[in-house]
């Protein structure tokens, strides 16, 4: 008896794993993949970007985002910092608007945009990260900056992200009325080429791009790397051995490299695993121009470095669109 039980329960838990779909997974909170009536309006903009979704495939969305909108994950709201955000002014909108349109999606093909960006872009005024208990209402002015996963720092209002891309369907951004006023080139440098890395990385590890195959050429990754300034002669300092210093994902600093450890144990940022290498030089030639990087690294005194970014730089334009020094330079008007 105890056994036709057990089958009986046994055949009842497969007949319900059976019936399990992954598309059928949704986040908690009456989740929809656009509850927002699209576009949101009938001005000059709203057009635009109903001209950009059609074309790329993202829905930009600039009023009525909720708390709940920020804060919502696959099972739950989330825990630790809880996001907030203001709709954006008939003035705001359009320089939000012109940054993804010039500053972003200028830069990168239809196919690659579809493919790897969120359902969604929220454009918020004074988007900003609070611990709970913290009065959302009270977070002071000011041009404090953050990234990444939603941190934010700076003088002023410290509590200021300027980018969230951890978002389940969405990724964030927000400038403060003073970046608005006085456009500050560094400052859209950086979220542009934090925007661009993160479609990059997405897309080879999707596959839609792929590292060039002569990249990893002459390369050790095997004997040990020096790494230290009174090294340099060294034939195997870092640089000498092709590599370079490492920008971080959020634009913002950049570390020498401590081994070759970090190119090969997978438990060196992840996302970038197994290319780590490859993609440190995607992020030096997006955030230098070729004179700045030259003047970094030495054709004369690195040329394994310079004919590695020559590889990177061409493979990328040539075979995905992707003009990397332009990224760099940024628009010209």
């Amino acid at each position: 008896m105890k056994q036709k039980l057990f089958i009986i329960a046994l055949s009842c838990i497969f007949m319900i794993t059976g019936c399990y779909n992954e598309n059928d997974v949704t986040p908690s909170g009456n989740y929809s993949v656009l509850r927002f009536e699209f576009p949101q309006g009938n001005n000059s903009w709203d057009k635009e970007i109903e001209e950009i979704h059609n074309i790329y495939g993202v829905y930009l969305i600039y009023k009525d985002i909720s708390t709940q909108d920020l804060n919502r994950k696959w099972t739950s709201l989330g825990t630790g910092k809880l996001y907030y955000g203001n709709d954006l002014t008939d003035e705001q909108v359009p320089y939000y608007l012109n940054f993804l349109k010039n500053h972003v999606l200028n830069y990168v093909s239809p196919e690659i945009a579809k493919t790897v960006l969120p359902v969604k872009i929220y454009m918020l005024d004074n988007l900003r990260g609070l611990l709970p208990g913290e009065d959302p209402d009270d977070s002071g002015t000011g041009s404090g900056t953050g990234t990444g996963t939603g941190t934010g720092t700076g003088t002023g209002n410290p509590n200021f992200v300027e980018l969230k891309t951890d978002g389940f369907d969405y990724w964030a951004i927000s400038f403060t009325n003073s970046e608005i006023a006085n456009p500050n080139q560094q400052s859209l440098k950086i979220r542009r080429a934090v925007f661009l890395y993160l479609m990059i990385e997405a897309a080879l590890q999707n596959g839609i791009i792929t590292e060039p195959n002569d990249f990893k050429n002459g390369i050790d990754y095997t004997t040990r790397i020096v790494n230290t300034d009174n090294q340099k002669d060294d034939p195997n300092y870092y640089m000498i051995r092709g590599f370079i210093k490492i920008i971080y994902r959020d634009f913002k600093n950049e570390k020498v490299p401590s081994g070759v450890s970090e190119y090969t144990n997978p438990s060196w940022e992840q996302a970038a695993y197994p290319y780590r290498d490859f993609l440190s030089y995607v992020r030096a030639a997006m955030f230098y121009t070729k004179t700045e990087f030259q003047a970094k690294y030495s054709p004369t005194t690195y040329p394994l470095i310079n004919q590695r970014y020559e590889i990177v730089i061409n493979h990328m334009k040539n075979n995905y669109g992707i003009d990397l020094e332009g990224i760099a330079k940024g628009p010209q008007e």
